[in-house]
């Protein structure tokens, strides 16, 4: 009976801990969606779904690009 109580709270600590983790995770996540871009000569950070045509984005490492376009 031990035994089980034991692991019992040992799983539901460890499930506790990996939940916590993905919820940093997930909010990390959320940053990433943004990104750099100069509108109207000024530079601002956006949601990656609103980039626009004519938009200058300011890649940096690791992220993945949003919309088609040119380098420059």
């Amino acid at each position: 009976m031990v035994a089980v109580i034991v692991c019992a709270a040992v799983t539901s600590v460890n499930d506790w801990q990996k939940e916590r983790q993905f919820q940093e995770l997930n909010k990390v996540a959320g940053d990433r969606k943004r990104v750099n871009v100069i509108r109207n000569g000024q530079l601002k950070i956006i949601h990656q779904s609103l980039v626009m045509v004519g938009d200058i984005m300011k890649l940096e490492e690791g992220m993945e690009i949003p919309a088609d376009g040119v380098v420059i």
